[in-house]
């Protein structure tokens, strides 16, 4: 249960082989890539970038297709997909099912299909606004291709703001030679036309736009009532056209099994291609390096055996602990269930220590304690099995609902500790009276607060001593350590009226352990000067293990108030039940659906408030991170599942 020991290798292969070569190491799978492309200027990129251009064409028109025949996908969506197994296939397999594929007719149909409804589309929208542009016309009795220029008269249809129109009628007496005809009005516009000579066109347009004419193009050559019934039959046409074009749609959406493949398919050429971003190249050799897990270094070798027999050169050692190595964690499968935890916070680095066998355990009793209900862990623990036995899920998904899985024991536990079953229920009797032993709560809560930071401190100290620095665990560790025990033992001592000798060795603890932090804490400064003002300022951050241990009564905190909030709603619940057939139902319906939101808020509270006493009190004192994690050669399939050599699933 730790960091995985990494060697670093380098290759040198032939060119001829390399599509061999990727292959077998995508089955192999633990081949973390180094970039070479910097290592000498003399030597050629390995990327194929034709290649690369034509994976990207043929990757792009299965997306395209995708993204045409979704919207009529008839298979099961959301949580009813879930209940459905993902087809599994390995790598060999998933090639051969590609090449069963007429990709080229596939996107040919469905680019002419979504040409034919994007055409659709438009002629239907440019009906539907010709309508709208028709509406205002329709008391217009006359064919509207008489609105025509003629040799000497223009002829204008529009319109303008109501507003206008007196200010325009009394500017027009002065023009006789203009005709206006209103035809209708409607939404503070004016509908009409005008007829006047082309001599006058400048000043009459002039006119016109200053009152805020707007010109509207002639709308066809028949009566408006006649073009508005052409129009709706065009319309109706165009919406027989759409619904069979859609049946065609719904139709080639049967092939979405095919298309999904054809994605996932070159989503690994893809990865397989920019592979080679790392190698460099010869004429006759492909270099490459990268990192593999020291024990899996013999089956490696066995791979290049497999696919290059005796033709290449392979050096491999371990890796430098200091070097910037990519971090591959392995655990059981309990505490791989905590390793999101860690890895939502930062990976650690190659030569620190694996922090998620060290959390889990406190985790598990902190989520427990803040949710502390027997029912809602039942429930949890229900939920989870069936949807773990019966449910066909991804890794990562999988891997959420054991983690908790895991911690509905905790709920459990704590629920038979306080004493609650859906916050009361059923009578119970616990260890601990949540309604009267508070005392005893923010005791227990700051204990194992105590025992959470101390230990922290100790994998500090472990990891310094287990790196030789055994003076810096000293002043980093056992000074602290002092300090705080002996603040903690004097303070007791005056508060609970102890014996003097142990307030005088609690006293002299936590000076030696304050004097031994001022001296050494800075002792990296150059100057005497600098080195006490150093420890001075790290000793004031004693006043922060103040809040770190104020900070545990969360847990007393939560696990109260998600019970005091279960206790309210039985409470409502028993006042509305007794009322009828109507408070009956009422009352179920209070019951359940605010014992489910309580369960959330509980379970959400207890998944924040202890990751966030994971990352700020115990991670503060000793875990860094910044690693980056090893990068498994795969793909990450959305739509199928990938089998592995030994045929199970990723």
């Amino acid at each position: 249960m730790a960091i995985v020991d990494m060697s670093v290798f380098t290759l040198i292969s032939p060119v001829t082989k390399r599509e061999e070569l990727l292959k077998e190491l995508q089955r192999f799978k633990y081949v973390h890539f180094k970039d070479l492309r910097n290592l000498d200027e003399e030597l050629s990129p390995g990327l194929d970038v034709m290649e690369e251009a034509k994976l990207e064409e043929s990757s792009n028109k299965v997306s395209f297709i995708l993204g045409q025949l979704r919207p009529y996908d008839s298979r099961p969506q959301g949580l009813k997909a879930n209940l459905i197994a993902r087809p599994a296939y390995d790598l060999e397999e998933l090639a051969k099912k590609r090449a069963t594929i007429d990709e080229e007719t596939l996107y040919s149909q469905v680019k002419s299909l979504s040409n034919s409804m994007e055409d659709i589309n438009q002629e239907i929208v440019k009906a539907q606004a010709q309508l709208v542009e028709l509406e205002p016309w329709q008391s217009l009795d006359c064919d509207l291709s008489l609105f025509e220029e003629t040799a000497s008269a223009v002829v204008q249809m529009g319109s303008l703001p109501r507003r206008f129109e007196e200010s325009l009628n009394q500017n027009l007496l002065e023009h006789p030679d203009v005709y206006f005809k209103k035809v209708s009005e409607a939404s503070g516009m004016v509908y009409g036309y005008f007829i006047y000579l082309k001599e006058n066109r400048q000043s009459l347009e002039d006119l016109l736009r200053s009152h805020g004419f707007s010109q509207q193009e002639v709308l066809g050559s028949l009566s408006p009532k006649a073009e508005k019934e052409r129009l709706t039959l065009k319309l109706e046409d165009l919406a027989k056209d759409k619904a069979k074009l859609e049946e065609a749609f719904t139709e080639k959406a049967k092939d979405l099994d095919q298309v999904e493949v054809l994605y996932e398919y070159y989503e690994n050429q893809k990865l397989i291609n920019r592979a080679t971003e790392n190698f460099v190249a010869t004429s006759h050799t492909d270099i490459l390096s990268g990192y593999i897990p020291t024990k899996k270094l013999s089956k490696f070798e066995s791979t290049l055996k497999k696919c290059l027999g005796e033709e290449f050169y392979l050096e491999a050692e371990e890796a430098d602990v200091e070097g910037d190595i990519p971090v591959l964690l392995e655990n059981n499968a309990l505490v791989d269930s905590f390793s999101g935890i860690t890895s939502m916070f930062a990976m650690p680095k190659y030569n620190e220590i694996d922090p998620t066998p060290l959390l889990a355990p406190f985790y598990w009793l902190f989520f427990g304690m803040m949710g502390a209900d027997l029912g809602y862990g039942i429930l949890l623990l229900i939920l989870s099995t069936l949807v773990l036995k019966f449910v066909p899920l991804p890794k990562s998904q999988k891997d959420f609902l054991k983690f908790f899985f895991y911690l509905s024991f905790s709920l459990i536990i704590w629920g038979l500790i306080y004493g609650s079953f859906f916050g009361g229920l059923i009578p119970m009797k616990g260890l601990i009276d949540t309604n009267k032993d508070f005392t005893t709560l923010l005791i227990l809560s700051i204990i194992l607060g105590a025992i959470h930071l101390y230990f922290g401190l100790g994998i500090k100290g472990y990891m310094l001593i287990r790196d030789g620095h055994y003076l810096d665990a000293v002043y980093d560790v056992l000074f602290w350590i002092m300090a705080i025990t002996g603040g903690i033992v004097l303070l007791l001592s005056i508060t609970m009226g102890l014996s003097p000798d142990i307030k005088a060795i609690g006293k002299w603890v936590m000076i030696i352990g304050m004097v031994g932090i001022v001296l050494f804490a800075g002792r990296d400064a150059k100057s005497i000067g600098g080195r006490l003002a150093s420890g001075v300022y790290e000793l004031y951050g004693i006043s922060s293990y103040v809040g770190d241990f104020v900070s545990y009564s969360r847990l007393m905190a939560l696990g109260l108030s998600g019970g005091f909030i279960a206790l309210s709603i039985n409470i409502i619940v028993d006042m509305v039940i007794h009322n009828g057939i109507l408070g009956m139902v009422a009352g179920i319906f209070i019951f359940v659906f605010f014992h489910i939101f309580n369960i959330f808020l509980s379970m959400l509270s207890a998944y924040v408030h202890t990751s966030r006493l994971t990352y700020v009190e115990f991670f503060g004192k000793f875990y860094e991170g910044g690693g980056k994690a090893f990068k498994l050669f795969e793909t990450n399939p959305k739509y199928i599942e990938i089998k592995d050599t030994q045929g199970g699933k990723q």
